[in-house]
Formats: structure tokens, sequence, C-alpha cells
């Protein structure tokens, strides 16, 4: 039904007397998953992301204030381009919360802060953001480690050229906060570069995921090739290959996440040479 009132013209930023948008009254009375999706159709059609009521409650300040609002909910208001910066207050959330927002505003206020990379030093960037206020948190020494490794890491993307045009960091800054596709990443092997770096990242990956588009990842997806072996019988040794194709590749990408998708790709890779290597050696015997 509202997809129906959309395409015929509702308004989808319209403001009530307390200046709130449909987005601040759906995530503030969301109680169930579902409601997911209807999230996922305001933003599409153009919902203003970072609108801000009469009482300075931005969409993502609404949604960290109700409980019920899932992970993926933060997670795709970021991606599509929430401002996490006014929600460091919220840092005293539940930690995979508190972890995805200090990614967030860590990238940001780096990039904004304009400083020089230095991949041995990067003490400097620790005055960025001032955690004192968490200290009362039971969990308030490992938030403290996960800034220090999110700095480290991101000040080590800095550093990391994977084209003319790109460090690693501005590419997952450019984009982690974006859901278009740049035709860049369709025409280049960028999305394979990044790829290449995932697991050196661990404390950054949502950044890293989120800056990884569907539809880029699944051309990378097209062309690996994915394949396994199966016995011919159970008390055969000889082996055929049974190739994953891209038809059907592109039939099951709706139903996987771009994390899966990056799971399915590195996992294949790491384990490609270890499986031919073991096939050499049945085939052999």
């Amino acid at each position: 039904v509202m997809k129906l009132l959309l395409e015929h013209g509702s308004k989808i930023n319209h403001r009530n007397n307390r200046n709130r948008t449909p987005l601040h009254d759906l995530l503030e009375v969301m109680h169930e998953d579902f409601q997911e999706r209807t999230i996922h159709l305001l933003l599409s059609y153009g919902a203003d992301v970072n609108a801000i009521d009469n009482e300075n409650t931005s969409i993502l300040r609404e949604a960290l204030m109700n409980p019920y609002v899932p992970l993926s909910s933060i997670i795709m208001l970021l991606e599509f381009g929430a401002n996490a910066d006014d929600c460091v207050g919220f840092l005293d959330s539940e930690m995979p919360v508190a972890k995805l927002l200090l990614q967030y505003i860590l990238i940001k206020r780096i990039s904004n802060a304009e400083l020089e990379p230095n991949v041995t030093d990067f003490s400097t960037y620790s005055s960025l953001l001032n955690l004192k206020f968490c200290e009362h948190l039971e969990y308030y020494d490992e938030l403290v480690a996960y800034k220090q490794g999110c700095l480290k890491e991101l000040n080590a993307m800095r550093g990391e050229r994977i084209s003319t045009n790109y460090t690693l960091f501005s590419y997952i800054n450019e984009r982690c906060s974006s859901v278009k596709v740049s035709e860049d990443d369709l025409k280049t092997s960028l999305t394979e570069k990044v790829l290449s770096k995932f697991n050196q990242y661990p404390y950054c990956k949502d950044l890293i995921i989120a800056s990884l588009k569907k539809r880029c990842l699944l051309k990378v997806l097209r062309n690996e090739k994915i394949y396994t072996w199966q016995q011919i019988s159970d008390c055969s040794l000889e082996k055929y290959k049974v190739n994953l194709n891209s038809d059907t590749i592109q039939a099951l990408a709706p139903y996987l996440s771009e994390s899966d998708m990056i799971n399915l790709t590195l996992a294949y890779r790491e384990c490609y040479e270890v499986s031919l290597e073991s096939t050499e050696v049945l085939n052999g015997m």
C-alpha cells in the first residue's frame, strides 16, 4: 500500500506540527522486524535520512532510542548517509551498536580533520573522540581498545593506495555512506582490490562491507568460476567438477546480503589452493 502511495505522489518528507517526517514516526513506533522493509522503501524513495525535528531529534537518534529497532536497520540508515556524529552519546549502547557507530564517527572525523597519515604513530588521532563519558560502563576498556584498533586500521588505510585516484581510506569514506553504485567500480578492478584487503582490517569490516555494493560483488562472483569436486560414488576415489555457473549465481543473488557475497567469495578463494592440491593428490593415486 505504501509503495502505491509513494508511486502516486505521496510526500515522502512531509512534516507534521512537530517537524517530524514519516520516517521519524515509523522508527518511533517500530516493534517488528518486518517493518524494516518499510524503512528501506522510504529511504529508496528519497526519505531524508538526516531530517531533524523540533526537539533536535535526528532520524538515527530516533532509531537508537527505540530498543526494538534492530542493528540491521541502524546499518541501513548509516549506509543511506545518516550522520553518526550526531549520536556520539549513544556509544554507551550495547557493544554491537557502539562498535558500528565508532567506525562511522571515526572515519568521518579523520576525513574532516585532514590529518597526515602516519603508519607508525597515530596517537594524534586519539583526540578526535574522547570516551571519558563512557568510563562508568562495564565494557569501557573494551570500547577504548576497539577505538584504538579502528584508529590504527583507518590510519593504515590512508597510506594504502588501491588506484591512481584512491587510497583504501578515501574509497571507503566515499562509499560507506552512500547506496549509489559508482561506475568506476563496475568498469575497474577496484572492488577486487578492496576485497583482497578485507581480512586485514577486522575492526573496520562494517565500513568495508558498506562500501562494497551488491551489483559490483555480483560481477566479481559471476567471474569467480566457483566449483567443487564430487565423488562419482561412495566406493570410488574418482571425482568430477560441479560448477556454480553465472546464471545460478544471478538467481541466488536476491537472497544474499553483501556480507554473504563477500564471505562466499573469500571463503572460496581461501580454500581453492588447498582443495586443488588435495584433488591432484587423489587423482594421482
